[in-house]
């Protein structure tokens, strides 16, 4: 299983925090990741595992997750996803194509109002 990051992401995302993502992922290939949380954020096609969410300027909820092709095919990411107290955001992951077994960062982005939640890491982030 290997990590692939979008463009976008490459280009953006600090070289730190690139490899404490790089880390987090590790864990959770050898089964290793503490104290996940799951706030029951599920993907029609593929899995979610949601790492940190925050509230941006909008008050919108934006969770951080690995999103998995677990699928047999090589696919770009479209897909649905769900948390059980909000709606349901339907995302594309552009010019990003994943392999089976490989894994991308994505920000899902919920905009309707929801219920209370605290910001911050959904798993050990030592």
């Amino acid at each position: 299983m290997t990590l692939i990051l979008q463009d976008k992401w490459q280009k953006q995302l600090a070289a730190i925090d690139y490899h404490h993502y790089k880390k987090l992922y590790w864990a959770y290939l050898n089964n290793q990741l503490t104290d996940l949380e799951d706030i029951g954020l599920i993907a029609t096609t593929g899995k979610l595992t949601a790492l940190r969410q925050a509230k941006n300027h909008a008050g919108h909820r934006l969770i951080i997750c690995f999103y998995h092709n677990t699928t047999l095919e090589i696919l770009i990411p479209s897909f649905t996803a769900t948390l059980p107290t909000s709606e349901s955001v339907t995302i594309t992951i552009p010019n990003l194509t994943l392999a089976p077994g490989e894994a991308t960062l994505w920000t899902v982005i919920f905009t309707a109002p929801m219920t209370d939640f605290t910001d911050g890491w959904l798993v050990s982030s030592d």
